[in-house]
């Protein structure tokens, strides 16, 4: 069964986990990992993610011996004489294009076509073992694909990654941490000190500078946006017809763009309800929502239920009524150092 794939400009390591850890999102976690013996495959940071995985350890194919692999080039072959000779009728011009209609082909109908060895669909022999499927904890399967870079922030905090400044706070000054990025989302990084998260950071910005906003569109344009085709019949635009029958069923593989904000949206809601916890126990008067949301984009995500513990503890010997910058430093005492 084709699990997941992507065209990229570039065969480099970054789209190889891009597809990996989608694979595993959708399917769950293998017991094993089968490579070929490229330098991509046998990079560090794959064998990070596999352990972090809890996979066990990579295999690859022997040198020299191709029969090893000889049910992949039999696949890619057969990707060359169905997917590729159908896209110039298909009139695909974006690469966002042409990884709709793969996706399009390989779920909607390499994976459910019965096979030659097996006799039956791909997806139908999967979804038979579905009961031992482990599927990995999101927060994990993130955190395993985190790349790292060392950096030492000047004595003002500041350090740069990619050409972009970062900023944190003056006890990290002139220390060395490790900086973990999401390469598909920049916007915010983890800066570790040892084993240890410290905080998060985001780019450094000085001035703002606000872009004027696009003119409004008009109701007809706007309208001809939201309107999509219906399906039509099957043509001579074979992987045509297969994308707009995958988007008839309201189904749209999410990007690496769309994954990142949608752990940002999980992240946000987390935050929020440990607002909602301090609000409920603090004297109103000292509820500053917006520098409890400041502080745990830097230092969070905080357990609710763990603060909630905390702060009861907080409140026995201070005041509900204790400032509010004095209770979230507190609290991130306790949480960064439980004993």
């Amino acid at each position: 069964m084709c699990l997941h794939g992507r065209f990229s400009f570039k065969g480099d390591l970054p789209a190889l986990e891009l597809v990996f850890r989608r694979s595993v999102q959708k399917f769950g976690k293998p017991v094993k990992v089968y490579y070929d013996n490229g330098a991509v495959y046998r990079s560090h940071h794959m064998k990070h993610i596999v352990g972090c995985l809890g996979v066990h350890g990579i295999l690859f194919t022997r040198v020299r011996r191709p029969m090893g692999h000889g049910k992949i080039e039999a696949f890619n072959r057969l990707i060359t004489s169905a997917f590729l000779a159908e896209i110039a009728p298909a009139k695909l011009t974006t690469l966002d294009q042409l990884n709709e209609a793969w996706l399009a082909w390989a779920d909607g109908e390499y994976n459910v076509t019965n096979h030659g060895e097996t006799g039956e669909p791909p997806r139908s022999r999967w979804r038979r073992g579905l009961a031992k499927i482990a599927f990995a904890d999101e927060d994990k399967l993130r955190t395993a694909f985190l790349w790292t870079e060392k950096r030492t922030p000047d004595k003002s905090g500041i350090f740069s990654l990619f050409g972009t400044e970062y900023q944190v706070g003056p006890e990290l000054a002139k220390k060395v941490v490790d900086v973990k990025y999401d390469p598909e989302s920049l916007g915010q990084v983890e800066v570790w000190l040892g084993d240890r998260l410290v905080e998060r950071s985001r780019p450094f910005v000085v001035n703002r500078h606000r872009r004027p906003l696009p003119p409004p569109k008009s109701k007809a344009a706007a309208a001809a946006e939201k309107a999509e085709p219906a399906p039509k019949k099957a043509t001579a635009n074979w992987l045509g017809y297969l994308v707009a029958r995958r988007r008839a069923q309201n189904f749209v593989e999410p990007t690496p763009q769309a994954l990142a904000e949608d752990a940002l949206k999980r992240r946000m809601e987390l935050d929020a309800s440990v607002v909602d916890v301090l609000a409920a126990r603090l004297d109103p008067g000292v509820v500053d929502a917006p520098t409890i949301r400041a502080f745990l984009d830097r230092m969070g995500p905080w357990d609710p239920s763990r603060v909630t513990e905390l702060l009861d503890l907080f409140l026995r010997d201070h005041p509900r009524d204790s400032h509010i910058q004095v209770v979230l430093d507190a609290l991130h005492a306790h949480l960064k150092d439980p004993s």
